[in-house]
């Protein structure tokens, strides 16, 4: 093997490891998590569109987007687009999801299918309201997932979220075909996801801002969640390290037509 394909197997990889870190995130905001997360997700590398939030919603979305983050917390209460397109939002949400793009809800969504009226994207819910809500989680990882890729990559797999005062999360059921990676004392889910209805869907039983703050444990559950909903996306290179290939194809021609000369 010469030197300069070497040098292009070396740089397919970097090319490859950046994109596979690196999503284009489109964040359906809550009013208020959105301005801790979307900063906080930039500053790892991810592409985030966030100008709407999910209630205001028209249903038109940026072109090649890996990851939806559809922020449920802060100002719950209310249906996807109400106040912008319903039926729109929802369907391009579906639309996306079946050709398998990754999405991820955090709570209350699944709270707010008690009392909002059901809409076509709750089918798309790893897990289903189960009566209840509580103030302080205990999150840990579920036993044979410890080394699972939505652990590893966050601050622990095992801490505390919420203080006893403020609501946290809800007690929720996993579906069919649901997996359930961390939980409570209980059993209960706290971070699932699914994957029945085309792309990854993730369930983050977390109410993210509902009290003002987003640790930083709750962060790392984010950034975990962008990356395993986003794996199986294919991004095109960054014309950067397309132009870093270019200049390996470049020089290895170079190479080939002194050899021929001599």
């Amino acid at each position: 093997m010469n030197k300069w394909t070497q040098f292009l197997i070396a740089a397919g990889s970097v090319v490859a490891a950046a994109n596979a870190q690196a999503a284009a995130i489109f964040v359906l905001g809550d009013n208020y998590s959105e301005t801790f997360i979307s900063p906080y997700l930039e500053s790892l590398g991810h592409t985030v569109t966030s100008d709407t939030n999910y209630y205001d919603w028209d249903g038109s979305m940026p072109a090649d987007i890996d990851v939806i983050l559809y922020l449920d917390g802060y100002e719950y209460g209310s249906a996807l687009g109400e106040y912008g397109d319903s039926v729109a939002a929802n369907q391009s949400i579906l639309d996306f999801v079946a050709g398998g793009g990754g999405l991820i809800f955090t709570e209350w969504y699944a709270y707010d299918r008690k009392d909002v009226i059901e809409e076509p994207v709750a089918a798309l819910m790893p897990v289903t309201y189960n009566g209840n809500y509580y103030y302080e989680a205990a999150w840990n990882a579920s036993a044979g997932y410890e080394d699972h890729d939505l652990v590893n990559g966050l601050l622990s797999s095992s801490f505390s979220e919420g203080n006893g005062d403020n609501d946290t999360y809800s007690d929720v059921i996993a579906n069919d075909g649901t997996i359930v990676v961390m939980e409570d004392g209980a059993g209960i889910p706290l971070l699932s996801y699914s994957n029945v209805n085309g792309g990854t869907v993730v369930h983050i039983n977390d109410g993210m801002a509902y009290d003002d703050t987003i640790s930083d444990e709750m962060l790392s559950v984010i950034a975990s969640s962008v990356a395993f909903a986003a794996k199986d996306s294919v991004p095109v290179p960054e014309p950067g390290s397309l132009g870093i290939i270019g200049l390996g194809l470049a020089a290895m021609g170079l190479s080939r037509r002194k050899k021929k000369k001599q």
